[in-house]
């Protein structure tokens, strides 16, 4: 009932507990575990090409090197290095709870992107084409939008602050690059 789940710390378990019985928590440990590895895998997808995108932009060359697989393997070190650090000092949790809003507001963006960049550039040659599209694209920016909306209605404090924190990341590192800065665009990750 709504009363239980507004007092239950855990929801989604006692709800497994109800649907699946006695296997609840072997079936709740399995999905935890296939998110895990869903979440870890996008991480490393992601945050090492932005760290090599900012680098390119501000030719920080070290950070630049791409193997011939494509992999920015220094960014890719640079990514773990910080992710371990921050979890041996105890505010992950914290950037967790970060993280669920702006990875929405990352999905929407890219989603977004993609569908302008298809109507402004129809004829752009295209290693992969996405089948159906746009629907899958649409289908998506509508998840993540909604997504996005929940997590600023559930908490927006914590989202404010992401937001806030992300806005001020951006700030310091434009005001300490302004003068270097010189995008090129040598060099895509795979």
């Amino acid at each position: 009932t709504p009363a239980e789940m507004a007092g239950s710390k855990l929801v989604a378990a006692e709800a497994a507990a109800r649907v699946f019985g006695p296997a609840a928590d072997p079936v709740v440990t399995a999905i935890s575990l296939i998110s895990l590895v869903t979440i870890v895998n996008t991480s490393i997808m992601i945050y090492p090409r932005v760290v090599y995108a900012v680098a390119r932009d501000y030719d920080l060359t070290l950070l630049t090197r791409v193997a011939t697989n494509g992999t920015p393997r220094a960014a890719l070190a640079v990514t773990v290095i910080a992710a371990g650090s921050l979890s041996l000092i105890g505010i992950y949790d914290v950037l967790i709870a970060f993280s669920t809003s702006l990875l929405a507001a990352i999905g929407a963006a890219v989603n977004l992107a993609a569908l302008v960049l298809r109507h402004r550039e129809p004829g752009l040659e295209r290693p992969w084409k996405m089948p159906l599209f746009p629907i899958p694209a649409v289908v998506a920016l509508a998840i993540n939008g909604v997504l996005l909306v929940v997590f600023v209605m559930e908490d927006p404090t914590t989202t404010a602050r992401a937001f806030a924190l992300l806005a001020l990341l951006t700030a310091t590192l434009w005001l300490a690059t302004r003068k270097t800065h010189r995008p090129s665009r040598t060099e895509t990750p795979a």
